[in-house]
């Protein structure tokens, strides 16, 4: 079970990004369409996102300091 864990981690960067790339797209077609409900929510996910990375990296920066 640790190993499965390990593996999927070692793909959290590669997933963080699908991630981003999707809820942008979500965020750009929305716009399009004007769906404001949809904007919004693909919006806090976006900043979500963003901010889970920078906890990451914040984490790991007080790790190695």
């Amino acid at each position: 079970m640790r190993e499965f864990i390990d593996r999927v981690a070692s793909y959290r960067p590669f997933l963080d990004l699908v991630l981003q790339m999707f809820f942008w797209v979500v965020l750009i077609v929305a716009t399009w369409t004007k769906d404001y409900e949809n904007m919004a929510i693909a919006a806090w996910w976006i900043i979500f996102l963003e901010l889970v990375q920078v906890n990451a990296n914040l984490k790991s920066l007080k790790d190695n300091w």
